[in-house]
């Protein structure tokens, strides 16, 4: 647990400090970045359970170096249930680091607490580009990093942006970044919105944007990404509410929770530990919002 929360610490302090150096048009090197991310690659399975609960928490301002090492680390979750080679897998998770560095000339857009009117969105979504020709600036970025940067944001039905593409003329590991990217968006805070609780994230990707994705990719997604993470809240078929508290490899749907209300919303006295791939009398119903008596 401890290695996953150090990687995860060291991935963001070096991000934030490689956004930082782009925005004032400072020279700046991903080899430190490379570094992590092969690191991040090679520890992906054994530290995923420690990552979940990190990239799930909330920030009191938008972050785009924040939002970055969540990619990243959807990214080398989800590539290796696509059985992706391991310097490609590094590759995209460089890239999920980076996907939005071309925003940090348009914070100004990115933090508005309203919704972008047509102009602004419009110069808002000139941010592959930017994000592309800082890149070009930096020798150790690879040209297939720089391409995801470009294209993270076009779909494979052409409503994406900025050059409108479609089909195969989006590549699969920019397609990959930009699903995640809406993913981890939609599951974390906006100055304009509040996040989406997993599950009602994953159910908006799936009934909204299907046609905007690869099948191959949204399984991926739905395979890796547990809809129950550790930290979320669910409601039982008895009526209770309970945390998540780990999961269980054979069975996604039978986490361990610690119920901590009743079924009449009281509080559990003394919370009960229960895990569900065992208990049969007990499913959960929903994912819920953490009750405002726990909060």
């Amino acid at each position: 647990m401890k290695e996953g929360a150090q990687l995860y610490e060291s991935l963001l302090n070096e991000c934030e400090a490689c956004l930082e150096r782009a925005r004032v048009g400072e020279p700046f090197s991903v080899s430190t970045l490379g570094s992590l991310t092969t690191r991040l690659v090679r520890t992906i399975d054994s530290e995923w359970e420690a990552l979940l609960p990190l990239w799930m928490r909330s920030s009191p301002v938008f972050s785009i170096a924040l939002h970055g090492v969540n990619v990243a680390i959807l990214s080398a979750r989800v590539g290796r249930e696509l059985e992706l080679k391991p310097v490609r897998l590094a590759d995209l998770a460089l890239a999920g680091l980076l996907n939005d560095i071309g925003m940090v000339t348009l914070m100004d857009l990115a933090e508005s607490p309203s919704v972008l009117g047509a102009s602004q969105l419009a110069r808002l979504r000139e941010h592959p580009w930017v994000g592309h020709r800082l890149l070009e600036r930096c020798s150790d970025v690879p040209a297939s990093v720089r391409e995801i940067v470009l294209q993270e944001h076009e779909r494979i039905d052409g409503s994406g942006y900025p050059q409108r593409l479609s089909g195969d003329s989006v590549g699969p590991d920019a397609q990959l970044i930009g699903l995640l990217d809406l993913y981890e968006a939609l599951t974390h805070d906006r100055p304009h919105r509040r996040a989406l609780i997993p599950a009602e994230a994953m159910r908006t990707v799936i009934q909204d944007h299907r046609a905007a994705f690869r099948d191959e990719l949204l399984r991926g997604l739905l395979r890796s990404v547990p809809i129950f993470p550790p930290e979320s809240w669910v409601q039982l078929s008895s009526g209770e509410i309970g945390k998540i508290v780990s999961l269980s490899a054979s069975n996604p749907l039978g986490p361990v929770v610690r119920i901590e209300t009743l079924p009449d919303g009281s509080p559990a006295s003394r919370p009960e530990i229960l895990d569900l791939s065992s208990d049969r009398a007990r499913t959960i119903v929903r994912a819920v919002r953490q009750p405002l008596a726990m909060r």
